[in-house]
């Protein structure tokens, strides 16, 4: 009984996966599905996790963050982002909004640059509520046309109550991509 269950669920797979093919219509201009190396397209959304090590006067902040963003055209991505940062005793939760721009975003590229503006807030517990705007720079490289290992440059400036400071950080993270058309 396995074996024919087993042997059904081959063959059904088999006449569906020879179906999609046979029922491909694209325009030949275009791609071949085997040629896609991302996902990098208008209407699609994406999920990323990384995380980051940083240094500002002698204190280190480890962070990890979570984004989800949606591509309003095939260069520009909008999204929200919120990053639990650690320093030293005084652990916190960070909001940031952001775009991206993404230069030459072709199907067939597995490398994609990137460049994009944040602004955030972060009202730590028994610490001074700051403001944060900055920038980063990157790339995601497409390991499968829906997942991308994302190294990234970020800077930014924070401002609060009687400070001001500017950090440089590094991050590496792995972004999830979904069709949404």
């Amino acid at each position: 009984m396995h074996k024919l269950i087993l042997s059904g669920g081959i063959a059904a797979l088999t006449l569906v996966s020879a179906g999609a093919f046979a029922a491909d219509t694209t325009d030949a201009t275009k791609a071949a599905p085997s040629d896609k190396q991302n996902m990098v397209q208008q209407g699609n959304w994406l999920g990323t996790i990384a995380g980051s090590v940083s240094t500002t006067n002698s204190v280190t902040t480890t962070t990890t963050a979570l984004t989800g963003g949606y591509m309003v055209t095939n260069n520009i991505g909008v999204g929200l982002k919120i990053a639990y940062n650690a320093v030293q005793s005084n652990n916190n939760f960070t909001g940031f909004a952001a775009a991206r721009y993404y230069f030459d975003p072709q199907p067939n590229k597995t490398w994609v640059p990137f460049i994009g503006p944040f602004v955030g807030y972060n009202k730590p517990s028994g610490g001074t509520n700051s403001t944060i705007y900055g920038g980063n720079i990157g790339l995601d490289y497409f390991v499968a046309p829906n997942v991308s290992l994302e190294p990234t440059a970020n800077y930014f400036h924070t401002t609060g109550s009687g400070f001001s400071t500017n950090t440089w950080s590094f991050a590496f993270g792995l972004t999830f991509w979904f069709a949404g058309k």
